[in-house]
């Protein structure tokens, strides 16, 4: 196999991106993750549920989350109104120490992240598990055989001018 020969290409190392990846190479595939960005980089905040907690045990994040300075949160007040402006509206609130599931006993808790942090620790933790990343690469096309499948990626890298590369052999 060459440096450009993977079992797997994710696109994009967001959240959903990181995940994946994490997961299928603790599988034992070849990941390479192409995210056309720099991390860290500005996003807008985000609201973690307990619901999150086995993901992250699952993907070995768990324990540098909880000790990594985010808010914790133990419960969540959902509103239900005909209008948000008015104060006429439903609401309960939910302590997240209730939610009978078994795999939150350990962390009964959400977080509230800083995304710019929490994507690059996602990004860092998908690197450590043996996900190769390209940042500041963008896919360009993706390359097809006659029976439509994917084989390979053309990417352009933000500091390159010239023609695109092509990443081949993505799947035999």
């Amino acid at each position: 196999m060459t440096d450009d020969e993977f079992d797997v290409v994710v696109v994009g190392s967001g959240p959903g991106g990181s995940v994946t990846a994490t997961i299928l190479a603790q599988k034992g595939y070849r990941v390479l993750m192409i995210e056309r960005e720099k991390f860290p980089r500005f996003h807008v905040g985000e609201s973690l549920l307990p619901a999150t907690q086995p993901i992250w045990e699952q993907i070995g994040l768990a324990e540098k989350l909880q000790h990594s300075g985010h808010t914790f949160k133990y419960a969540g007040e959902f509103r239900i109104g005909p209008r948000p402006d008015q104060n006429r509206f439903y609401r309960t609130i939910g302590y997240f120490h209730n939610v009978p599931r078994k795999d939150f006993i350990q962390r009964p808790y959400g977080y509230q992240v800083e995304r710019a942090v929490f994507d690059k620790q996602l990004q860092d933790n998908a690197v450590e598990h043996g996900v190769t990343l390209w940042e500041d690469t963008a896919v360009t096309d993706v390359l097809l055989d006659d029976n439509n499948r994917a084989t390979g990626l053309l990417v352009r890298r933000k500091d390159e001018r010239a023609d695109s590369r092509s990443v081949g052999n993505l799947c035999d």
